[in-house]
């Protein structure tokens, strides 16, 4: 049997292990200086069952991600805590699309080098023994991953931000409590269109992606382009990558900036102070890029990670702009390789060239 941690292992692994104990040891100060902080038991009572459902469940799925059957987990905070809407809504969202996954794998049949699959090896799969169509069922069943990653990150947010408020007397960080499909939406609100703040970082980082994404054919030299198991014009090419790019990238920021500023660096700063927090969730959102590209990729991300927990600090510990910089940067910059470089986008299968 072969074994392989996927990031999503690594994440529901990694945090709940951190910050089960951090806020369990705060609550436990809670509990010891507030005589009405009647709160602490039950933070501590489902941080713990939190803690065990990770520990177990994740480490069988870093197994079984290779195996083609998964561990359920999602909602486990919320259920402990009695919170049964909540916790039936993520595990219900997680069961259906792991039972999409497993749809997706099997119309794809054996072909290729298999399943997983990483970020890099994505590229070129035609030349790995894919089919157009098992390429098309190969490339969402990905998808199903990204957004079982973050709509992951969403849940202990969603958790971590109920807990959080239970320890109120205590808090360093009063966190705002906007719902989570409003803080989605953030990157279509007026106010963040025309926030420089959003603007500016957005306009550096897509203008360093231009630079760095060229290839000798750009798009406009393309004939005809393959994705989906579908054959179509550039200009569709375009329109197809743009859609797909901007509903992922919707689930990719809001799910990174709820649990790296959401969770990460607000549980730093309780431990610590403000500087402490933003300092190590930058270190920690760079180090988490790392796997996706390279060092230089994830030092970028350590930057990106500081401004965005700059602005978190400074609007008060809301996520909207910080989530609408993000979504911004990132679905610009999909746009930029898929113009300067197509031959790396990643839903492209083939391209037939003009010459």
């Amino acid at each position: 049997m072969s074994f392989f941690i996927s990031r999503r292992s690594a994440a529901c692994i990694l945090f709940p292990l951190i910050f089960t104990l951090a806020v369990r040891a705060r609550a436990q100060v809670g509990a010891d200086s507030v005589a009405q902080d009647t709160s602490a038991d039950s933070v501590r009572s489902a941080f713990a069952a939190t803690f065990l459902t990770a520990m177990t469940g994740t480490i069988l799925e870093g197994i079984s991600d290779a195996n083609g059957f998964s561990i359920p987990y999602f909602g486990a905070v919320h259920f402990a805590d009695g919170g049964w809407k909540a916790g039936t809504a993520f595990l219900g969202t997680e069961l259906g699309l792991l039972l999409l996954r497993k749809q997706l794998l099997d119309a794809a049949g054996p072909s290729g080098p298999g399943y997983p699959f990483t970020d890099n090896n994505l590229l070129y799969r035609r030349d790995g023994g894919y089919s157009p169509q098992s390429d098309s069922y190969l490339v969402t069943a990905h998808a199903t991953d990204w957004l079982l990653e973050d709509i992951g990150f969403m849940d202990l947010f969603s958790s971590f931000r109920e807990l959080h408020d239970r320890t109120s007397t205590i808090n360093k960080v009063t966190m705002d409590q906007t719902s989570i499909p409003s803080l989605m939406l953030s990157p279509f609100k007026p106010k963040y269109l025309t926030d420089p703040w959003v603007l500016a970082p957005v306009f550096v980082g897509c203008a360093a992606n231009y630079l760095y994404n060229k290839d000798s054919k750009p798009l406009s030299l393309a004939r005809n382009v393959t994705m989906f198991n579908r054959t179509m014009t550039p200009v569709q090419a375009m329109l197809l990558m743009g859609g797909v790019g901007a509903l992922q990238t919707i689930f990719v920021a809001a799910g990174e900036e709820m649990m790296f500023r959401g969770v990460v660096q607000t549980e730093a700063t309780e431990l610590s102070t403000p500087a402490v927090g933003l300092v190590v969730s930058s270190v920690v959102f760079g180090l988490w890029h790392v796997p996706r590209g390279n060092l230089a990729y994830g030092l970028s991300a350590a930057i990106g990670g500081f401004y965005m927990g700059w602005r978190y600090q400074e609007n008060g510990y809301n996520l909207g702009e910080t989530i609408a910089m993000h979504f911004w940067n990132d679905f610009v910059a999909n746009l930029i390789v898929m113009v300067r470089n197509p031959r790396t986008a990643e839903y492209v299968y083939s391209i037939n060239w003009k010459f």
